[in-house]
């Protein structure tokens, strides 16, 4: 992962951006009577709000702050850039002006001319917010312009040495759930996980049991240091973690590769149990069993043992409603 990413991560996990508790879900009916609201984006700026004085290098620019120096908006990047320009007399030399953009964006597109911009569109028919960018963006494990959006972005900010403005001069980009609900994932396979996991997490809201969803982002090492990163993560608070692996092949070296990492993972701190999400299929036997197999655990966890496992699956019922218009999930 590049420079950038490996700042975007660390960014996304300082202000709880992959971190997920129950009462992000709201349990807002719908006219199908399911919950499927969430309230999670309506938190998400204040969360990064909170890192007012993360990464700054005061020995560059004292004084100033993380609000100072960091856009969240596509569509106020430009003036954003403006803005830092105007605070280069507080850097201690003018070639260090810089800053940030870290926001939800759709993707990246190469414009006729060569160059390439971030892009917002709106909804409705408001405006795409486009941005230039000096350099070619990268994308997680993907060609520039790859990838199914949205994505996160993070862009560096800093003076063009053709035009002494503060631009884009690079940028990364990671895939995001939706722009209502951003938390980062690493493939569209992995948002049928996480949506699947937020399905269980309002049924098991509904048996009054609060459970959290866990996104890692960074490494994480076993007692022998051996490192590794789940796809996902149930926390109960107080009680053991169940991780998620998200599958999507069937190759012996995939699987022969899966069977030493989850060896590894089984043995990182609190860990009770891990489960395989065959994302790619669409059979809903095996998609019923996991969930079965999650709630037995999760709600045996707690202490609320279910002498039956219910017909329904042990979901509140799909979230499939095309929904993101509404700030549904």
């Amino acid at each position: 992962m590049p420079r950038l990413g490996r700042l975007l991560m660390t960014i996304l996990e300082a202000a709880g951006i992959n971190r997920i508790e129950p009462t992000d879900v709201e349990l807002a009916p719908t006219e199908a009577g399911r919950p499927a609201r969430v309230r999670y984006a309506r938190l998400l700026y204040d969360r990064l709000k909170t890192l007012d004085s993360y990464e700054l290098d005061t020995r560059k620019a004292p004084g100033l702050t993380w609000r100072d120096l960091t856009c969240t908006y596509l569509g106020g990047l430009t003036r954003h850039c403006i803005q830092i320009r105007k605070l280069i007399p507080k850097f201690r030399m003018p070639e260090d002006a810089q800053g940030l953009f870290v926001g939800v964006v759709d993707g990246v597109r190469r414009e006729p001319e060569g160059h390439w911009v971030l892009v917002r569109k709106s909804k409705g028919n408001g405006p795409t917010a486009t941005v230039r960018i000096l350099g070619e963006p990268k994308t997680s494990g993907q060609k520039a312009g790859a990838g199914i959006g949205p994505f996160w972005a993070i862009a560096q900010l800093a003076s063009d040495p053709t035009t002494s403005r503060i631009e884009p001069t690079e940028a990364y980009l990671h895939p995001c759930y939706s722009k209502a609900f951003p938390v980062p994932v690493d493939s569209d396979l992995e948002r049928r996980t996480l949506r699947l996991a937020l399905e269980q997490v309002v049924y098991w809201q509904s048996k009054g049991v609060g459970v959290h969803v866990v996104k890692p982002v960074l490494d994480e090492l076993t007692e022998d240091e051996a490192a590794c990163r789940p796809d996902f993560e149930l926390r109960l608070p107080g009680g053991p973690r169940f991780l998620i692996e998200t599958m999507g092949y069937e190759d012996d070296d995939y699987m022969q590769c899966k069977v030493g990492t989850h060896a590894r993972m089984r043995r990182l701190p609190g860990v009770a149990g891990l489960f395989e999400h065959w994302a790619g299929s669409e059979e809903a036997e095996g998609r019923d069993r996991l969930r079965r197999l999650l709630t037995v655990a999760v709600l045996g966890a707690s202490g609320r043992y279910l002498a039956d496992v219910e017909d329904d699956c042990c979901t509140s019922g799909d979230l499939k409603g095309k929904t993101e218009r509404e700030g549904e999930i």
